[in-house]
Formats: structure tokens, C-alpha cells, sequence
């Protein structure tokens, strides 16, 4: 079917690692018959990829907003003649919204609907409140998401659709070096280090109970907590059981060479990186929160803690059960082809 929408802009705050700048980058790619432009950080890992696929570029800062960008894409939009704003994410949720004021259409995808316990998170609230009506439709990339955004009076009375993250069944053969030889068992994670992703809960938990030796827990990503982070791991002598990577340029061959993917975090979407590792195999034990709690619906396939250290135990012993559980569940219901689709579809 012809599209209508033939000049997209994609606006993200983020090209750091991370599942939402990951989702633009598969959805740029996968969709076809469109013009893209992005509006983005530069940052590694994305930032250059970004650039070497959109027909126009606007620089951003990282999640930062700016009325001089703001006016920026507005003009961009004149002189290029773009059809569609599609945001991601809540900073970049706030410039379009914004833009919709000017006659610009809006596609906006939360990639989380969630707020900070503390002043700032709740004046983001108000705003999201604010403009939930500034946009043609929304996104929400689970079930899970659809109905705290509606909980949270988010959306409005504007068309809510729910497209699933996807991902691709890849078979990757290199295992990412990351300065030691692989010993015993490495549980992984993909997160930017920030309040969300728990990686504080992950050092209490360690620091409190007592785990084998050759279990090694392997971070990588960056972000806002990072020192704070590493204090605390050495400040408990954890050092030798928790290891900062930073941002990995190759993050399939990071999910490649673990043995288990965790996630402690306080909240999610639907994270790509859990995705990913599902597609390769990888067991995965996950906070139980919404989002994760999206993997077991229709088959269970991920291991959904209570007691962290103790179910690691449970997830090693079944190991392949999982591997194959998790390997299905991305193949049946979580591909990449379906998300692209989808969303292609309201371009039309």
C-alpha cells in the first residue's frame, strides 16, 4: 500500500547505549519507502549511525531542551518539507507536542510511562498531562505501558496504538573481549547507569548475601549514576563481583559471551536489550515489574525474581530450559518484521 507519509523526522534525546535509541535504529532501517530525518545526539554508539542513514540531520543535545532547537526543527520542517514528527521518549515527546501547536503532525512513542518520586518527576508529569491531546497517536510499546499511560491520564483523548518492541533472530558467532578471559558464570546487563536500571539494588543484594566466586556480574553502559555506582561497589569490596564496562560498541557480542542477562530495574517498557538477549538464547532473570512482566503473558520464558540472588541459582540449574523458552517467545511474538509493520501502517 502507497504510503501518504513520505518525510519522516525522528526525534530522540539519546544515542547512548540503550533500548530506545537501539528501537529508532531497527525502525529506521526496517521501514522502507520513507525519507528519513533524524534529529538526535551525536554521542556514541548511535549517534554516528544515526547520521549515516538520514537524509537531514539536526544535532540535539543529550537529554537536554532547548527553544533555540526547538524553532531549529520547526524551520527544518518548513524548508524540508517533512510529513511526520515521530518522537521517542519524554524529552523528545516535549518538542513535538510542542510543534504540534504549528500544524506539524505527531507520532509520539513513550518508551516508558513513568515518574520520579521527587519534585522534577512530578512538574514532568504535569507537563505530559499538559499536552497529552498535542499528538495524532500514540504509541505504547506493551500492554503493560498502554495501561499505566492511561492510569497516569497521559494520553488524553488521542488514538492509542500498542506495537510491541521486535527484534531479529540473529546467530552471532564472536563473543565480545572485554580485558579477561571468560571463567565460571557471567550474568549481564545492557543499562544506562542511571535511578531506573537499580543497579544500587543489584550491589545491596550482592553485598548481602553471599554468591560463588565465580559468579561475576558484568555492566555495560554509562550514565548520570555511574560514580556514585562505583563508590558504592568500592566502598563494599565488591569489585571483584560487579565490572563496569562502559558503553560496548558491539552489544550483540557483549550478549553473546554472558551466560544469564538480568535486569534490576524499577520500571521498564518493553527493553530491547532483554529482547535481544532472548534472541540468542540467553536465560534472563528480571525484576518483577511492569515490562517485564510483559515476557510471561503469553508464555512464560523469563525468570521473574523475588529473591535475586537465590533464583540466580534456580536459573543456572535451568538453564537450557530457559534458553529455549526465551529463544521462542522472541520468535512467535516479539519480531522485528511485526514492529515495523505496524508501525509502517500509520504512516499510511
Amino acid at each position: 500500500m502507497t504510503l501518504k507519509i513520505k518525510k519522516v523526522l525522528f526525534i530522540t534525546l539519546r544515542s547512548d547505549t540503550g533500548g530506545g535509541p537501539k528501537h529508532l535504529l531497527d525502525l529506521c532501517t526496517g521501514i522502507k519507502d520513507i525519507e528519513i530525518h533524524i534529529a538526535s545526539p551525536t554521542t556514541l554508539p548511535f549517534g554516528e549511525k544515526f547520521q549515516s542513514i538520514a537524509t537531514g540531520f539536526i544535532e540535539l543535545k543529550h537529554r537536554e531542551f532547548s527553544f533555540i532547537k526547538l524553532f531549529k526543527i520547526l524551520h527544518y520542517c518548513k524548508e524540508n518539507g517533512i510529513d511526520l514528527i515521530h518522537s521517542h521518549g519524554r524529552g523528545a515527546g516535549l518538542y513535538s507536542r510542542i510543534l504540534y501547536l504549528f500544524g506539524v503532525r505527531v507520532i509520539h512513542t513513550f518508551h516508558g510511562a513513568h515518574y520520579d518520586n521527587n519534585f522534577i518527576g512530578r512538574v514532568k508529569v504535569l507537563i505530559d498531562k499538559f499536552l497529552k491531546n498535542n499528538c495524532d497517536n500514540y504509541i505504547c510499546v506493551s500492554e503493560d505501558e498502554f495501561n499505566k499511560a492511561k492510569e497516569m491520564n497521559f494520553v488524553g483523548n488521542t488514538k492509542v496504538s500498542v506495537i510491541n518492541n521486535g527484534v531479529s533472530i540473529l546467530n552471532i558467532r564472536d563473543s565480545l573481549s572485554i580485558g579477561f578471559p571468560k571463567e565460571g558464570v557471567e550474568f549481564g546487563t545492557l543499562a544506562r547507569l542511571s535511578y531506573q536500571k537499580g543497579i544500587d539494588i543489584l550491589i545491596d543484594e550482592l553485598s548481602k548475601n553471599k554468591t560463588p566466586n565465580h559468579w561475576k556480574f558484568i555492566i555495560a553502559g554509562e550514565g548520570e549514576e555511574e560514580r556514585f555506582l562505583k563508590e558504592k561497589v568500592n566502598n563494599l569490596g565488591l569489585q571483584d563481583k560487579i565490572i563496569f564496562l562502559g558503553n560496548v560498541s558491539k552489544p550483540l557480542e557483549f550478549l553473546n559471551r554472558i551466560d544469564v542477562y538480568f535486569s534490576t530495574s524499577r520500571w521498564e517498557g518493553l527493553p530491547i536489550g532483554v529482547l535481544e538477549a532472548m534472541s540468542l538464547g540467553k536465560p534472563c532473570i528480571l525484576s518483577n515489574v511492569e515490562g517485564h512482566r510483559e515476557f510471561n503473558k503469553i508464555m512464560n520464558s523469563v525468570l521473574l525474581y523475588d529473591d535475586f540472588v537465590e533464583e540466580c541459582h534456580e536459573i543456572i540449574l535451568m538453564k537450557e530450559q530457559y534458553s529455549k523458552m526465551a529463544l521462542n517467545n522472541v520468535k512467535e511474538n516479539f519480531s522485528l518484521e511485526s514492529m515495523c509493520n505496524s508501525t509502517r501502517k500509520l504512516f499510511i
